[in-house]
C-alpha cells in the first residue's frame, strides 16, 4: 500500500528459516518486487499481483470498516 512493504513488513516465514536461508531471500527480495511491480511482468509474476491487490484491498475494507483482524 505505501510500496515500502518488502522492505519494512514482517516477514515471520522468513525470520523461521536458517540464517543461511535468510540471507539468500534478502539478496532476491528487491528483484521479486521489481518482478511484481513492472507493468509488462511475467504471467505468474501479474497473477501473483492480482491475488495480493485483491487482498490488499480487502484487508484495508476490514480495517476501514474496524473490523478484527485474525491473529496469526
Amino acid at each position: 500500500m505505501t510500496q515500502g512493504e518488502h522492505v519494512f513488513a514482517p516477514r515471520p516465514i522468513e525470520a523461521a528459516q536458517t540464517p543461511d536461508v535468510q540471507r539468500k531471500w534478502g539478496l532476491t527480495r528487491n528483484t521479486t518486487w521489481c518482478h511484481l511491480t513492472r507493468p509488462d511482468a511475467a504471467p505468474h509474476y501479474a497473477d501473483l499481483r492480482k491475488v495480493l491487490t485483491e487482498y490488499a484491498c480487502q484487508l484495508a475494507r476490514s480495517i476501514d470498516a474496524g473490523e478484527s483482524l485474525p491473529k496469526q
